[in-house]
């Protein structure tokens, strides 16, 4: 019982009062269409006597789902609630175990989980655009792998999908719940792992089919021979989402730039250290280390090839989103040491 609006925190006299009056007597059934009062003749009557078989199911959902029931089983509603209150705790119980054995036959009964075949692909086609941003601080090691866990790769890669921000508390994972087993995160980190190893193979392999007249021939083919930087990036983005524009072809020219100093095993280390110096050398400033990327094009388009292509300027939404995600939690950070990384060849 509440106190009154204009009485003081501490008086608590209507309080006591209400502990010593009696309770309210309901109104009757005639006017309340419920059931009568108890009277003082009612309570010599004994506690154990059967109480008539009337059933009320009230409420519009309730009563909705009573009549989807099947007929055995209102009959069985019926007899629960005529049943003593005991009897009803046992029986719901009871049932309490028998959904338990149905749900644990049916959890047994499912297949190891696995990656996905939309789920692989989805893991290629943002690993493609994360190792092909101008952002990115490194190819190799631990920095390629936590953005895409960043990502949401559990569905088709529209940009929207995507979710900037610090990649160490992100909620967004490849399937609900799945980094908390450890025997299925490992079967996506694996995914994960493969997949980038994949494409930085088939972006070596093109470079150098680029430049090369056999792969094991270390000459290189005359400059007008080559490929120039627009085919060669068509040729690296081909089946992934990734769209040939200025950025991306900037970053293919880094590679190309990278690979005709060291060819070897090594190829990707050598990349990484160069990424490091020119990002020491800019000081951390995103657009000093645009201006290097876009030095870097245009000194390729007069070395390989003909220069005689246009090259679309606008960066697709796509490759924006998958940039923001690279430079808010990871441009920052150091490229791995020398030899650090998978091995890719």
């Amino acid at each position: 019982m509440s106190s009154r609006a204009n009485s003081p925190p501490d008086d608590l006299d209507n309080v006591y009062a209400a502990m010593t009056q009696s309770s309210p007597v309901r109104p009757s059934a005639a006017n309340t269409g419920d059931k009568r009062p108890r009277t003082p003749a009612d309570d010599d009557q004994s506690d154990t006597e059967e109480t008539p078989a009337t059933i009320t199911v009230s409420g519009s959902a309730t009563n909705q789902n009573f009549k989807r029931l099947r007929g055995e089983q209102k009959a069985e509603v019926a007899d629960w609630l005529n049943d003593p209150p005991t009897l009803r705790e046992a029986k719901a119980f009871v049932q309490a175990f028998h959904l338990e054995n149905l749900i644990t036959k049916i959890i047994v009964s499912q297949p190891p989980w696995a990656v996905s075949s939309d789920l692989e692909t989805n893991i290629y086609s943002y690993g493609a655009s994360i190792l092909l941003s101008t952002k990115l601080s490194a190819y190799k090691g631990s920095v390629p792998k936590q953005i895409l866990y960043v990502c949401d790769i559990s569905f088709p890669a529209p940009a929207a999908q995507l979710v900037p921000g610090n990649f160490e508390e992100a909620s967004v994972r490849p399937s609900s719940g799945i980094e908390h087993n450890p025997a299925n995160w490992r079967k996506v980190t694996r995914g994960v792992e493969e997949a980038l190893t994949q494409l930085r193979a088939k972006f070596k392999k093109a470079i150098g089919g680029s430049l090369k007249e056999k792969t094991k021939d270390k000459t290189f083919f005359p400059n007008a021979d080559r490929k120039d930087i627009y085919q060669l990036t068509q040729d690296i983005a081909q089946g992934t989402q990734c769209e040939v524009n200025i950025l991306l072809c900037a970053c293919v020219a880094f590679m190309h730039k990278s690979y005709i100093k060291d060819s070897t095993v090594g190829f990707w280390n050598t990349v990484d250290a160069d990424l490091v110096k020119i990002r020491a050398k800019a000081g951390g400033d995103p657009k000093k280390v645009a201006k290097a990327f876009r030095h870097i094009l245009q000194a390729d388009r007069k070395e390989h090839g003909v220069d005689d292509y246009e090259i679309e300027d606008a960066v697709d939404t796509f490759q924006q989103d998958v940039d923001k995600i690279v430079e808010a939690g990871i441009a920052a950070q150091p490229g791995p040491a020398e030899g650090e990384g998978d091995d890719d060849e």
